[in-house]
Order: structure tokens, then sequence, then C-alpha cells
């Protein structure tokens, strides 16, 4: 074999290694930053059944509830991408859930979108729970009405990624979410405010409560602000972000709920406003379970975005409503 022949076969050899390796530095390239490693499902028993992430980091999710007759629930990690080892459907052969989508979207903002479908009988509540000591999020489906293990509520909880806000405890039944109701994703507010700490998830309803351990809202005020909407602004003694959910059947509405809250003594009932998008806020009180339930009524015939942040220096937890119409509403199921 001559020399020329030789040189040639080496480079190509060279060439061939080359090649092959690029797909592995792409793919180092592209699993940099936030990940979500894997997804598993367990059966705990004929009522309660959970679905673990496991991520590289500390990141929680905007997580909303949609009710019909396909009910599931709806998980956006924004700016983090899932790794090959994640399937698109897991078909699990749960009582309570039926099976986990997930899909990776670019446009307008990278996110992995994860889509748990509930089989489509009775009421549901979740619970959350991130176990620091290895970036896990556990998420409890259960009947609703039951109550939280002490176990769960012992579990330790990680630090949020920077404006990643978490819907806290129990979330109120899908039940009472009418028809197909209009989810409101929980967009980053891109703002440099300093990590968040997550307060724990699930817990276990106490006769009475300390003082200490329960949420104060000094003030709930409406305002206007030409760029981002509308806004209501939460005074809060502590980081404690509520749950919310949208309900588009009748008056349209965007509900939250603070749990084991109270309120300050100047807060009104109703909080009038005077924007196009929310026609007034109405403020709740439930003694017998500890929760404030803020509502924000808004004008009907129109698509709505919902964006939060909390200011960690001056606890303040603030809602953007904006309207985007020509919005696909159906869009928030697809993963």
């Amino acid at each position: 074999m001559g020399h020329d022949m030789r040189q040639a076969i080496h480079l190509l050899i060279l060439a061939v290694i080359v090649f092959l390796a690029l797909p592995v530095v792409q793919s180092c390239a592209e699993e940099s930053g936030a990940l979500l490693e894997n997804i598993s499902f367990d059966r705990e028993s004929s009522s309660r059944e959970t679905i673990t992430f496991k991520l590289n980091g500390p990141y929680i999710p905007k997580i909303f509830a949609i009710q019909g007759e396909s009910p599931k629930v709806v998980f956006d990690f924004y700016d983090t991408r899932h790794s090959t080892s994640v399937k698109g459907v897991m078909k699990v052969k749960g009582n309570l859930v039926s099976a986990i989508r997930t899909g990776m979207h670019t446009d307008p903002q990278l996110k992995t979108r994860v889509v748990i479908d509930l089989v489509p009988a009775g009421d549901y509540d979740f619970s959350q729970d991130f176990r620091e000591k290895d970036n896990s999020l556990i998420i409890t489906i259960f009947h609703a009405g039951q109550k939280e293990t002490k176990q769960q509520r012992e579990q330790p909880v990680g630090k949020t990624k920077k404006n990643d806000l978490v819907s806290e405890k129990v979330t109120p039944s899908l039940g009472k979410v009418k028809k197909e109701a209009t989810a409101f994703p929980q967009e980053e507010e891109r703002k440099n405010t300093p990590p968040l700490v997550a307060p724990p998830v699930g817990s276990e309803k106490k006769p009475s409560l300390s003082a200490s351990s329960q949420l104060l809202i000094h003030t709930i005020s409406y305002e206007q602000t030409p760029d981002k909407g509308e806004k209501i602004v939460f005074k809060l003694s502590n980081f404690h972000p509520p749950v919310i959910f949208g309900i588009e059947e009748g008056m349209p509405s965007i509900v939250c709920d603070f749990m084991d809250a109270i309120l300050g003594e100047n807060v009104p009932e109703v909080i009038p406003s005077t924007g196009k998008f929310v026609k007034q806020v109405r403020v709740e009180r439930n003694v017998n379970s500890h929760k404030i339930r803020v509502v924000l009524e808004l004008v009907p015939n129109r698509h709505y975005d919902l964006q939060q942040v909390f200011f960690k220096e001056e606890n303040l937890y603030v809602l953007f409503v904006n309207s985007s119409d020509g919005a696909d509403a159906g869009n928030s199921e697809k993963p």
C-alpha cells in the first residue's frame, strides 16, 4: 500500500472520529443550564399517586390546572431543556393519572412543558414538594378532601430559580374550575431580583396556627402601568405566593388562594378598578380553613396573559394582567 494511500486512509479515519465526536459536543452544549433529567411515576395507593421530576438544579415550574372532559395539570419549566431519556408520552397505569406528556418549546421563550393527564372521574387536589438533596420536585395527586401526611410536610425544600414563583401547598379542587377554564401560564418577570427560597409544600391542617407561621397580607392595591397592563400588588409578611387558577364560564376571573393566611385590618372586601381588563378585586375570608381568596373579576370576551413576580426585599407579590387577544386558548393543553 503506497504512502499516499495510507495517508488518505489515516485522514479518513481522523475525519470519521471528528465527525462522530461532534454530536456528543453538541449534545453537551444543549444540555448545559437547566435540565429536566428524568420523570418517574409511582402509585402509592389507589387514591394517591406521585410524579417525580429529577432536575440538575433547584428549578421550580409554573403550574396551572385545566378542568373539563379531559382534566390535566400543566407544568412549564422556563429556560429548561429535557434530556433524551425523557419520553414524549408516558402511558401509566394509574387510577388518577392516565398519561404524562412532555414537549420542548422555543418560541417565544425556551421552556419544557409537561402535561399530566388525569382520569376524568371525581375532583382532585395536588401538592408539591422540592427535595433539595437530589433536586427532585415531587408532585402528589390525590382525591379532593384528603389530608397530607406528616412525612410530606417535613420534606426539605430547596431554593427557587431567580423570579420563579411556587404554587404553594394544596391547590383548590380542580372540580371548582368551570368547564375548560382559561389557563393563565405564569410567565417569568424579567427583573434582577434576588433568588427566592421556596416555602414548604403540602402541610397537614392544624386546629390552630401560631401568628409567626401564618402569612399576613398587609395590603392589596390595584394599579395601572403603561407597559405591563394592570397590576394587583400584595404587601406580604414573607414569601408566600398563592395557588392560582382561572375561571372562564360566567364572569371570567383569576382566583388566588393564599393558604394559612390572615388579612390586615385595612384590607377592604372589594377593591374597585378603573382599567379595561380588571373590573374589580374581591377579597374573601375562610376562617375555618385559614384561607384568603382574592378574585380578580375580568372584562369578558378577551384572552389574558398573567405575569407574576415577587420582590424579596419589600415582600411584594405582584400580578400583572394584560390582554393577549388572538392567542389560541387551546394551546395551553399542548405539551
